[in-house]
């Protein structure tokens, strides 16, 4: 064997701090041949990627913030010869081989990534916690099969207690028991490395108010309040740290802790909701009173005298795992921080088609199950279609045991598969999914997307992920190359689609967007979808996302409620004569702009400074030189840059016939 030890340190590191990881690797009785590579991989996903540059000392050979000890005064110090290769799976692969002269055996060879000697940036661990395995293997992943020889764990662990988190239901009865949790996070939004002992004050719509909440040690980091909200209308709850923590204040803290790696400046800087880097983070007032600091601010909720039809039900259900070739952390992990960490009511795991056996199809329905719960935590049974030419589509089942991979077709031979699927049209996987019950929602419209094609089972399309915003070419939020057209470019073709948000992560932190690899960084912030349903079963949230009863938001809860002659999103309205529109929004900031878009153009918009905002009007349903159906929707605008999107409404006029496409008509947008 080339390398007969393999040993790495630290053995622990906390998520997103500054690191340095040393390998120290004893070379085997055969020694180490001349141009032999040897393969050692580095995780990609949550890391900034190996700083590549032609610089040599003694001794080593740098990658900048990568060195190479070989501990040999005999041997000629430019000796070792290193290359960086990724391909798309979650670790880079640094290749090293001795060029000159072998490495004679029992020589240690140190390599310490994160090399601060240099001008190099350094290196920043990923933000998520979790465990790393670093590979040792004989050859190199450019040239092809490898040979396993040595593997070692690092365990990623979270930080201090830095900031708090208070959420509430968004839609909640007069008088009705309702859970307000708090969370404490790190730096990185993990769940905090200790528990934090302190004494909270929950104020709000309630009397008595305000209310003492205890956090000890046996709460961990999440404790649940069960309070009943008494007055009708938008509330915000707040939360006060009693003992003064340390904790950051209540809107001064950055609204994601992330680092991303700049291809020019190779540093690192906080990244606001939407991409845009900032030196500092965004911070807005403060507040500190005698009875402790202001810590948390909940999302907006809006309390209804009578028990309400639908609650509103927060999901994010489009996200990788390590079943992808591109995921990084394994199906539990990414159900557990949805629910846990983020507090999602409804989420779905869509890895990639591609490599999917019987075997791994099954894991994920089996993870579906074990963590769906009833009135809990609702699970989606999904996979993501590819198509680097039509588009991608998420495909997702109402049970917990969907058919096995329906979309293979056997006129394909296995091993030629992974070349056909790149170029199958969307009426393929449409027929292949004949009979079968299921919801296709396009995304990154933006991208790439073949709007000819639809079926009537696609229902939504991701306006807002990870990846941006997918509404129209030109619209602020996206910094991609453009394909297809954005959301609307469907809408105009006569395709009923509501909207939804999600993240496409692919690091294991569905519901808040991580970072990804150079060349990956998608560069925003997760988006979230808002679910209409009267009780949170698998059942109640898959009729309503068929129904188009949601909306999409960049990662806020707001309050959103948008209706047409009294029907919700997602309805088809029959006019007649003109329709009434009432729209209602509570932000998580102060409301910047609030539009009505009728035909994609927009016919009506408030600016606000408020975090309230309604607004009534009456439209006359019937479109521009042509007679068919009209289509409705809100677009939301907060002063912080954060948007929402309600789902469609189209209303026919009474005297036309039903229509189901419209044709090309082109339609002018706008901001």
């Amino acid at each position: 064997m080339i390398i007969k030890q393999f040993d790495v340190s630290p053995k622990v590191i906390m998520a997103g701090s500054e690191v340095a990881i040393t390998f120290e690797m004893v070379v085997g009785d055969e020694g180490w041949p001349v141009n032999q590579w040897v393969d050692l991989s580095l995780p990609a996903k949550g890391w900034p990627p190996p700083n590549i540059a032609e610089r040599y000392q003694e001794r080593f050979s740098c990658i900048m913030n990568m060195s190479i000890e070989v501990l040999n005064d005999e041997l000629d110090p430019y000796n070792m010869f290193c290359h960086v290769w990724y391909h798309g799976d979650p670790m880079y692969h640094l290749g090293m081989k001795p060029t000159i002269e072998p490495v004679p055996p029992g020589t240690v060879v140190r390599l310490t990534y994160g090399y601060t000697e240099s001008s190099a940036p350094p290196v920043i661990a990923q933000p998520n916690q979790g465990e790393i395995t670093f590979s040792l293997r004989k050859g190199f992943s450019l040239f092809g099969p490898m040979e396993e020889m040595h593997s070692a764990k690092v365990k990623i662990v979270p930080g201090e207690p830095k900031s708090v988190e208070l959420m509430v239901p968004t839609l909640v009865e007069q008088g009705g028991k309702v859970s307000a949790v708090i969370r404490v996070f790190d730096q990185c939004r993990n769940l905090a490395s200790r528990p934090l002992q302190t004494v909270f004050e929950l104020s709000g719509p309630l009397d008595p108010s305000p209310v003492e909440a205890w956090m000890s040690t046996t709460d961990g980091n999440v404790r649940a309040l069960e309070v009943s909200p008494l007055r009708a209308g938008p509330h915000f709850f707040s939360l006060k740290d009693k003992n003064h923590n340390g904790l950051d204040s209540a809107e001064a803290v950055s609204y994601v802790y992330d680092y991303r790696h700049k291809r020019t400046s190779m540093r690192f800087f906080s990244f606001d909701p939407l991409g845009r880097s900032l030196h500092e983070p965004y911070k807005k007032r403060s507040e500190t009173t005698d009875l402790g600091v202001l810590v948390a601010r909940s999302n907006p909720v809006k309390v209804v005298a009578e028990k309400p039809n639908y609650h509103i039900y927060w999901g994010d259900i489009h996200g990788h795992t390590d079943l992808s070739l591109c995921g990084s952390r394994p199906i539990e992990q990414c159900y557990s921080y949805a629910r846990d960490e983020v507090g999602l009511d409804i989420a779905a795991m869509t890895d990639h088609e591609v490599g999917y056996d019987p075997e791994m199809w099954n894991k994920v329905c089996a993870a579906a199950e074990e963590f769906y719960r009833p009135a809990s935590f609702v699970t989606l049974v999904g996979f993501e279609w590819t198509s680097k030419v039509y588009g991608h589509r998420n495909v997702y089942y109402p049970g917990a045991n969907p058919p096995v991979l329906p979309y293979r077709y056997p006129k394909y031979p296995e091993e030629e598969w992974k070349h056909v699927h790149w170029s199958m049209t969307p009426d393929e996987l449409y027929r292949s999914l004949d009979g079968i019950d299921c919801l296709i929602i396009p995304h990154h419209s933006l991208a790439i997307m073949d709007w000819n094609y639809s079926d009537e089972r696609e229902r939504l399309v991701e306006v807002y992920s990870g990846w941006g915003r997918s509404e129209f070419v030109g619209n602020r939020y996206w910094e991609r190359r453009t394909g297809g057209g954005g959301a609307q470019a469907g809408l105009a073709l006569g395709h009923r689609y509501g909207f939804i948000g999600g993240s496409d992560d692919h690091t294991g932190g569905p519901g808040r967007c991580r970072s990804w690899p150079e060349g990956l960084n998608i560069g925003h912030r997760s988006g979230l979808m808002a679910v209409l349903a009267p009780e949170l079963t698998r059942e109640a949230i898959y009729e309503a996302l068929m129904a188009r009863r949601c909306y999409a938001t960049t990662g806020e809860r707001m309050y959103l409620d948008f209706r047409v002659d009294g029907s919700p999103m997602g309805s088809e309205v029959i006019a007649n004569g003109d329709v009434s529109i009432h729209a209602e929004v509570a932000g998580t900031d102060r409301i910047r702009l609030v539009e009505v878009l009728k035909n994609n153009k927009v016919i009506h918009s408030v600016e606000g400074d408020s975090e309230l905002e309604e607004l009534v009007l009456t439209d006359l349903p019937r479109g521009e030189g042509y007679e068919g159906e009209d289509w409705y929707y809100l677009r939301v605008t907060q002063h912080d840059g954060n948007m929402a999107w309600s789902s469609t409404i189209w209303v026919q006029p009474d005297q036309y016939p039903v229509t189901t496409r419209i044709g090309s008509k082109s339609y002018e947008t706008a901001e």
